[in-house]
């Protein structure tokens, strides 16, 4: 029973270590592309804080 339990922790932790990975890749794509839009992303977010 602890090896199936095992098995399955192995597999979930596997596919979020590949979520993990994707989400850095993707966010490394955006920051380095789009820098202008970051930056309106922030400005927004301290706008929203201020209010």
């Amino acid at each position: 029973m602890t090896s199936r339990y095992d098995e399955s922790l192995c597999e979930t932790e596997g596919r979020l270590l590949n979520v993990v990975r994707l989400l850095t890749k993707l966010n490394a794509t955006v920051t380095s592309r789009l820098p202008a839009g970051t930056a309106i992303i922030e400005s927004w977010a301290r706008g929203s804080q201020q209010r």
